[in-house]
């Protein structure tokens, strides 16, 4: 079923790029026709579609979509979405077809265009149709524009890409479906990079980390401590580090699986430096353990870093659901 279903949208494909009469130009220069394209990559089960030819300096692209509303491609993403050259697509009502150069300055997708940020609009040459459900835009733009805001893309190679479509023509709103995938500019192939769903195990861990460190200082501020107290704190801390530290190398798993480059992004930064302080409340509370001489100056320091511990831990998790399911 899957080798007809693309045939079709193959087929489809090749009817949109004949219907010319039906493509609105936002320009007088052309694109490379119907069948000109020397590579093709399929992503989300054909749905969407990334033609491209490079000519000289040149890169001459097609966007696919099994829907009437935007298309996005994002090129060279260094994170989820931050720092991605995002060019988005689309085709208005009217016919007219629309893109639009912009860089996302946020890790939740925020994507202004590249002029409100002091650089320039590098696409050229547009051409956009819509027929039976099936949105196709094309543009050009140079290998290497010289705005800060747009990402080189290299004559051969993987080009590492995100792509995403949306149902309707805002980009504003949030997309329908979205993923990861290569371009290898030397082949003129594509593959796209399934992303196992490790996000809920991450979050999950995390949660659990801090309910038992949590717990573990709530014990120590009880006025009416338990016996045996201290060692039901201890047991508790010590497992809430190593669920904190499995959190942390689920998430070291997920990036690498995804862009590959750790460390760029707030929610990033916020769990190792979170993490950290556990493993110096930890140290602390064994360092309290052992001495003799110092109980008096390290308890109250233990106490108030575990505190600031717990309370980045709750906005580091905050911030991860909100990326999670933006």
């Amino acid at each position: 079923m899957k080798r007809v279903s693309r045939l079709l949208w193959f087929l489809l494909v090749l009817f949109l790029f004949a219907s010319g009469p039906g493509m609105a130009a936002a320009d007088s220069g052309t694109i490379a026709p119907s069948g000109e394209y020397s590579s093709t990559a399929t992503f989300d089960d054909g749905n969407l579609i990334v033609m491209w030819t490079i000519d000289g300096d040149t890169i001459s692209i097609a966007l696919v979509g099994k829907t009437e509303g935007w298309l996005a491609l994002g090129i060279a993403p260094s994170g989820h979405m931050q720092d991605t050259d995002m060019l988005f697509g689309w085709v208005t009502p009217e016919g007219q077809a629309q893109v639009l150069d912009t860089y996302c300055t946020q890790q939740i997708g925020v994507h202004p265009a590249d002029t409100g940020l002091g650089g320039t609009m590098d696409l050229f040459n547009l051409k956009g149709s819509q027929a039976d459900g099936a949105t196709i835009v094309e543009f050009q733009r140079k290998l290497e524009t010289g705005d800060r805001f747009d990402h080189p893309i290299p004559r051969s190679g993987p080009l590492s890409i995100i792509w995403a479509y949306g149902s309707e023509d805002d980009i504003n709103l949030k997309h329908t479906t979205r993923g990861y995938g290569t371009l290898d500019l030397g082949s003129g192939q594509g593959s796209e990079r399934t992303v196992p769903l490790l996000w809920p195990i991450h979050a999950g861990l995390m949660l659990v980390g801090v309910g038992l460190t949590g717990y573990a200082i709530a014990l120590l501020m009880r006025k009416k401590k338990p016996r045996g107290f201290l060692r039901i704190h201890q047991r508790f801390a010590l497992a809430g580090g190593i669920v904190l530290l499995l959190g942390l190398a689920m998430a070291v798993i997920m990036v690498s699986i995804t862009t590959g480059i750790h460390l760029r992004v707030l929610h990033a930064i916020g769990g190792v430096t979170a993490f950290v302080l556990t493993a110096t409340v930890l140290v602390l509370g064994f360092a309290f353990l052992k001495s003799h001489k110092n109980k008096k100056k390290i308890r109250p320091l233990h106490l108030w870093l575990a505190r600031l511990d717990c309370i980045l831990l709750i906005g580091v998790i905050a911030v991860g659901f909100i990326q999670a399911l933006s």
